[in-house]
């Protein structure tokens, strides 16, 4: 786990970095996090290699869980002959699902909004410096098309 928040952490500390440098122009900036999705996303693929850092890091690649008794659940009539997915998972599994995965899907959910957010500042901005050549009737145009709020 260390392994894999310390690669996002160092990506986003030096996106963060640009992003704040006073040189920074809006249109590179949506770039930016736009490479910051890609990466998450690329690390979601990663799972293996970072189960391999951290097995190499720590000398041992077992989980806490396969050494712990599993606690059986109270079982209900209505729950009739279906087992709870989680009961049947590897540890692996259920730590590639219950952490690893929760961790990029929330970080590329909040980069999303973001990245939405930039992109709808860009378009206002866009419309803004081309003010001077566009008639009234396109500047109306533009500003619905983006959904800008008035």
């Amino acid at each position: 786990m260390c392994e894999l928040w310390n690669d996002i952490l160092q990506c986003f500390n030096s996106s963060s970095k640009l992003l704040q440098s006073n040189t920074m122009e809006l249109t590179p900036a949506t770039g930016v996090l736009k490479s910051l999705d890609k990466f998450l996303e690329e690390c979601r693929g990663k799972f293996d290699y970072y189960e391999q850092q951290a097995g190499d890091r720590c000398g041992s690649s077992t989980y806490k869980s396969e050494g712990q008794r599993v606690p059986k659940r109270k079982s209900y009539l209505s729950d009739g002959d279906a087992r709870d997915a989680v009961e049947g998972m590897p540890s692996q599994q259920r730590f590639k699902v219950n952490a690893f995965y929760v961790i990029i899907d929330q970080l590329k959910s909040a980069l999303e909004k973001r990245i939405e957010a930039y992109s709808l500042v860009l378009q206002i901005v866009r419309v803004l410096t081309k003010y001077e050549s566009m008639s009234d009737e396109d500047i109306d145009v533009a500003m619905l098309s983006q959904d800008v709020p008035r």
